[in-house]
């Protein structure tokens, strides 16, 4: 048996001219005919596959809740001022631009971006502090003493460092993408923005009020769906149920 995980699509990537994105997606709609199952890691990468091929299944990623929660015990909180943190590459695809935007919108908060790029020119608001790259458990340090985790993203297919910030019950406030918008239900979990406006309200909404039960929920999900235990028995229950056939 065949089974291909694509962990996000090469045409989907918008930092490609769209006549490479079209020859993406015709290489995968060509390889897609082959006797194959193609197992996409969230519900809108899946809805994608379907565009390609009926032989499609999904395992939304996850997290090690286990590894999480040992760092997580070895690491303190400590008072801090109100801080909105993403972590990742400062590249294209993360659009640091709107990162940028939104710092310069709100100069009274702290912006701290986990990570370095080649973009990471376009982070010029004086109230942004790039970490660069660090180990993990500094990373976790500085995110555990965050308040809102800020995603900005173009695209995504299920980014693990949403994941975790929704298990460490930071309130999360994503970008309207593929990934983002399959964890984050609007004011349920977390916030969906399409506009800059979006995002301005929902982290000035969060700072002014209670967020409990946003968090909760966003905890819950992880410990129902998005993790490596019950990621691991459903990839299991694919290949088990396909060599039995």
């Amino acid at each position: 048996p065949m089974f291909y995980t694509p962990h996000g699509y090469s045409f989907l990537m918008e930092d490609y001219k769209p006549l490479k994105r079209i020859m993406f997606r015709m290489i995968e709609k060509i390889c897609a005919q082959k006797s194959c199952i193609t197992i996409s890691c969230s519900f809108g990468e899946h809805q994608e596959t379907l565009k390609l091929t009926k032989h499609a299944v999904y395992v939304n990623n996850g997290i090690n809740i286990n590894e999480i929660d040992k760092l997580i015990n070895e690491t303190a909180e400590i008072e801090h001022t109100f801080t909105v943190y993403t972590l990742g590459r400062i590249c294209y695809q993360k659009n640091p631009e709107m990162f940028n935007l939104i710092a310069e919108s709100m100069p009274e908060i702290n912006f701290v971006w986990i990570g370095d790029g080649e973009m990471r020119n376009q982070l010029t608001a004086a109230n942004i502090r790039i970490i660069g790259w660090t180990e993990r458990l500094t990373a976790l340090k500085l995110a555990l003493n965050a308040d809102v985790f800020l995603l900005t993203s173009r695209w995504e297919g299920l980014p693990v460092s949403l994941l975790e910030s929704m298990y460490m019950k930071k309130v999360c406030v994503v970008s309207n993408a593929i990934g983002n918008r399959d964890v984050i239900k609007d004011k349920k979990n977390g916030y969906v923005c399409s506009r800059i406006e979006d995002y301005i309200e929902a982290i000035k909404y969060i700072r002014q009020n209670r967020t409990q039960s946003i968090v909760e929920n966003a905890y819950q999900n992880v410990l129902a769906e998005y993790n490596t235990k019950v990621m691991a028995e459903r990839y299991s229950y694919i290949y088990e149920e396909k060599l039995r056939k």
